[in-house]
């Protein structure tokens, strides 16, 4: 069984590591061309972002990567043609309605109308990068990761000397790396582009599957990307720029969160539908529950590791008007592996669809870090951000283990009944 986990997950980290590196240095080259306020003003405007993405993409993407595990090859290429019309339509209409509501004096920028546009696209090269690892394309998969790091990092670079290091001018970039990635992924198969006509019942299941998860945006948000958001507004955009670049350099972790996340999600869809009799449910409760364990024992380990570095050589990381940052590193650093312990804990409730207990602990959680950042900032300052997070995950990944090991019984054996 270990070697089920550790075999797809090392090939996983190996381009992870690179892509990684790629990363962190396109981090450290708006931090150093990038004024701490304007990075601020760009963590601000990843903060709504979090808010767009889900309402363009309708909080599909794991049915999707269900339909190509239940799917033939002809039948998905049609299904997720048809998806891509749904994303369309939902951009622009989103888009429509932050230009007026700019126009209304509502929004203060712009430029958040053009944050569906990067939605869409985003949910497009996340859905490419899923479909490799339902795949087990695992080379293919890093491919990609490293030539969409790669992209970005040149052309960060080439768009902040060039025309201004402005949270604008990095939010276009990202616009324009994403277009370049997709056109070289289906270069020469542009037909996996074209939308298709939705049909009616594809589009009640999405709703009722994303339904739920869209309308726990909200509560998700103060323990996902709030705390930029929060600290900005009750510390400046300067405080905000340097928690941002604290993140950044923090971020590297979130590679690791997703190679885990990305190894441990076959095994455990091949292991939840392995039930062939009742007897056999507690034995995969058990390998369950062993895999839960041992996927987040990990990435402790690793934020542990990660920490002592960051306290060591942080500083020699970013620009000198950063170094406030270096004391915020291991608490953003913490902030991630707790959102990798609920990724991978939320991969069984996701397999049995589960998505209104999980909107309620979502719920739960985001009313967590909402108190905290309402009460924290004048005691705690800075940290208030972080702790924010921490604890949004940290009880959404509590609550959701409680819930799997309760339920897995009862939903094995449905499941085992309804395929008998």
């Amino acid at each position: 069984m270990h070697k089920a986990i550790f075999r797809p997950m090392f090939s996983y980290l190996r381009y992870s590591t690179i892509a990684s590196a790629i990363g962190m240095l396109t981090s450290y080259v708006a931090a150093w061309l990038m004024l701490p306020a304007e990075l601020g003003r760009f963590g601000v405007l990843l903060s709504i972002f979090f808010l767009i993405g889900p309402l363009v993409s309708l909080s599909a993407e794991s049915l999707i990567v269900l339909k190509k595990t239940e799917m033939p090859g002809n039948e998905y290429v049609e299904y997720r043609r048809r998806l891509l019309s749904l994303l369309v339509f939902s951009a622009l209409i989103l888009t429509i309605v932050l230009i007026v509501a700019y126009e209304a004096n509502i929004v203060s920028q712009i430029w958040y109308a053009a944050l569906p546009l990067l939605a869409a696209l985003r949910t497009l090269s996340s859905l490419t990068s899923m479909e490799f690892v339902v795949e087990g394309e695992s080379r293919l998969y890093g491919i990609f990761l490293i030539i969409a790091a790669g992209i970005t990092l040149a052309m960060t670079f080439a768009c902040l000397i060039m025309i201004g290091a402005t949270a604008q001018v990095r939010l276009v970039t990202l616009i324009i790396c994403e277009v370049m990635v997709i056109s070289l992924r289906y270069r020469g198969s542009y037909g996996f582009l074209i939308p298709g006509v939705p049909r009616f019942a594809e589009l009640r299941e999405i709703m009722a599957f994303g339904g739920p998860l869209v309308i726990s945006t909200i509560p998700a948000w103060f323990f996902n990307e709030a705390d930029k958001y929060y600290i900005a507004k009750r510390l400046g955009l300067l405080s905000a720029g340097s928690y941002v670049a604290a993140c950044t350099v923090a971020g590297a972790m979130q590679l690791f969160n997703q190679a885990l996340v990305n190894s441990l999600t076959p095994r455990i869809y091949q292991l939840l539908s392995s039930v062939t009799g009742a007897e056999g449910i507690e034995a995969v409760r058990k390998e369950l529950q062993h895999i839960l364990i041992v996927g987040s024992a990990i990435l402790v380990l690793l934020g542990g590791v990660f920490s002592l570095v960051a306290f060591v050589v942080g500083a020699q990381l970013l620009p000198q008007r950063y170094a406030v940052a270096v004391p915020l590193m291991p608490y953003a650093l913490f902030a991630l592996v707790f959102n990798g312990i609920y990724r991978i804990i939320a991969i069984p409730i996701e397999f049995f669809r589960l998505t209104k207990t999980k909107t309620l602990m979502i719920v739960l959680a985001g009313g967590a870090a909402f108190a905290i950042y309402q009460t924290g900032f004048p005691v705690f300052g800075a940290v208030t951000a972080p702790a924010g997070v921490i604890a949004g995950y940290g009880i959404l990944a509590l609550s959701l283990y409680i819930i799997v090991s309760v339920r897995i019984g009862p939903l094995l054996l449905a499941r085992y009944r309804s395929n008998a």
